[in-house]
């Protein structure tokens, strides 16, 4: 299968924004229902207790609607946000878990008891945009969460070079990945194929002419939509 640099992926979320009209929040929603459904695979038990570890940017937010997802299919869920969000989206979402009863916790290190308590961790702290080594407080969680061991990254394991797959400084040592639309090549090369675990492609809504652009033929893309969540390796 085909997989996309971050800068292919850049231009298909702005096509996606600026021509298509299908704006952030639309995305998030297919991403975290997408998500949530990987993560239900991964969970023996309907009363698993779940932790989102969330960042401040998009990938955040996704996870954070993730989040909402596993709370309406029963799972016991906490949310932990790196830092306080500036971003009116990850408010949003954030004060919309508040209301339905998901607690929303801001990183300490009393982290550390909700992590050993969860029986799924899942990763959104750092998505395809990273640059450089993840800095605090997003690389004291990072560490953290490697100590725990069963880990769902989002899109990529956090830390993770999207394109080269050189792995940062820290890096998440996923389990398993769930990643959007099409794998991203880091996944599949160098560090990558080590530190991403099982690789599950979720769809989220993309049109296939828009794939087409990039050299993903418009049968394959129309297969990942029908199948919806495809597992790679």
């Amino acid at each position: 299968m085909k997989a996309l640099t971050a800068g292919e992926m850049r231009e298909i979320d702005r096509v996606m924004s600026e021509e298509i009209g299908v704006d952030t929040l639309q995305m998030m929603e297919s991403a975290g229902s997408g998500v949530a459904r990987v993560a239900s695979m991964l969970l023996s038990r309907a009363d698993a207790r779940v932790l989102v570890l969330a960042g401040t940017g998009n990938n955040g937010g996704d996870g954070l609607v993730t989040a909402r997802y596993l709370s309406n299919m029963g799972y016991s869920v906490k949310a932990v946000l790196s830092k306080l969000p500036e971003s009116v989206i990850i408010r949003r979402q954030k004060s919309v878990l508040e209301r339905i009863g998901v607690p929303v916790l801001i990183f300490n290190e009393s982290i550390k008891e909700e992590l050993k308590d969860a029986d799924l961790v899942i990763d959104s702290l750092l998505g395809y945009g990273v640059s450089g080594n993840p800095r605090k407080p997003v690389s004291s969680i990072i560490e953290l969460a490697n100590a725990h061991g069963h880990i769902l990254s989002v899109d990529i394991p956090s830390g993770l070079d999207p394109t080269t797959g050189k792995a940062m400084k820290p890096c998440i040592k996923a389990s398993a990945t769930a990643t959007l639309g099409f794998p991203k090549s880091g996944l599949l090369r160098n560090d990558g194929r080590k530190l991403s675990g099982r690789i599950y492609v979720v769809d989220i809504g993309i049109p296939p002419p828009l794939y087409e652009r990039f050299g993903i033929s418009a049968e394959e893309a129309r297969r990942i939509a029908r199948e919806w969540i495809r597992i790679l390796n």
